[in-house]
């Protein structure tokens, strides 16, 4: 049964497989990155590692939120990106048969899908890590 990360993105639920996390940091100290852009807020240094930290919430153009000093540390077959999210939230189990096609306005938010099941409060949306990569590859495409 697959499981997903809770995490808020504004006023949105938004989860992501576990198997696409590679660990969730702890209020890591952020380093600016000059010229970086309003997406990127600056990068962390993890287990050697220096990787860049994107603002989900604005990326997605939602409405700004209070972050999370938790960071979502994707893994490498993620493109090692760390996200800053508007409050991380718990881990759930899902049925495959609880999951829906996201709607065209939903993919413009960079949704893959949406779980709606009786055990969640609200419906979930299921992070399209891709559409992350490729909104970032537009912006920063030199």
């Amino acid at each position: 049964m697959p499981r997903l990360l809770l995490f808020r993105v504004g006023d949105l639920q938004y989860g992501l497989e576990i198997a696409a996390i590679q660990e969730v940091a702890d209020d890591p100290p952020l380093y600016a990155i000059p010229q970086g852009g309003r997406h990127l807020l600056g990068a962390v240094n993890l287990h050697g590692r220096v990787l860049p930290v994107i603002d989900l919430p604005g990326l997605l153009g939602l409405d700004a939120a209070p972050r999370d000093p938790r960071l979502v540390v994707l893994g490498p077959e993620c493109h090692s990106l760390v996200l800053a999210v508007s409050a991380i939230g718990r881990i759930v189990a899902f049925e495959a048969a609880d999951l829906r096609l996201p709607t065209d306005e939903e993919r413009g938010r960079a949704v893959a899908g949406v779980v709606a099941a009786g055990a969640l409060a609200d419906p979930v949306n299921l992070l399209d890590a891709g559409a992350v990569v490729e909104r970032l590859e537009t912006i920063y495409a030199v």
